[in-house]
């Protein structure tokens, strides 16, 4: 009987000191200076469509601006185009883009969001193939963590006059 005493003052207490606590006052997230993205991406070219794989990686040169690389392949086959990327990418808040009166009717906080608009320049090469090639894209970021965001958006990819339009989904890792 005292053994479920003991054990039933236990449980009480336990949560009980537990509500004495305090929690230390929030803290603001540290300055995110650089990025590496992953994306899981779908290549829509004349042949149908095909999983690649985005890869970058940036850092901030000023509150809204940043360059860097992307490279865009398809790891499964060797065939395939590869792009190599030098990037400049501006990022605002959703809120900011879309204005206060219109921020005020949606259902959801748009302060944790942000909108990355990003232009690029570099090389595409495959098999037979080296040349020139553009980029422009628009990512809708969420943060997550810390030091980690969930991002979807578009790429479009122009080597020479073709348009090839990639939608991705990824990971942004910040440091």
């Amino acid at each position: 009987m005292r053994k479920r005493l003991a054990m039933l003052l236990f449980l009480v207490a336990v949560p009980c000191l537990a509500l004495g606590q305090t929690t230390p006052p929030p803290t603001a997230p540290a300055t995110q200076n650089f990025v590496i993205t992953v994306d899981a991406a779908n290549y829509n070219n004349q042949k149908g469509n095909q999983a690649v794989m985005l890869v970058g990686a940036s850092a901030r040169l000023t509150t809204n601006f940043s360059a860097g690389y992307l490279a865009v392949t398809n790891p499964m086959d060797s065939q395939q185009p590869r792009y190599h990327l030098g990037v400049v990418n501006y990022t605002r808040g959703l809120e900011y883009l879309l204005g206060s009166k219109l921020t005020s009717k949606l259902a959801f906080d748009a302060s944790n969001y942000f909108v990355t608009f990003g232009l690029g320049a570099g090389k595409v090469t495959s098999p037979g193939v080296n040349r020139i090639a553009e980029s422009a894209s628009i990512h809708l970021t969420r943060p997550v963590a810390n030091n980690m965001s969930m991002t979807a958006g578009v790429l479009f990819l122009r080597p020479g006059n073709v348009v090839v339009k990639v939608p991705s989904v990824g990971i942004n890792i910040t440091f």
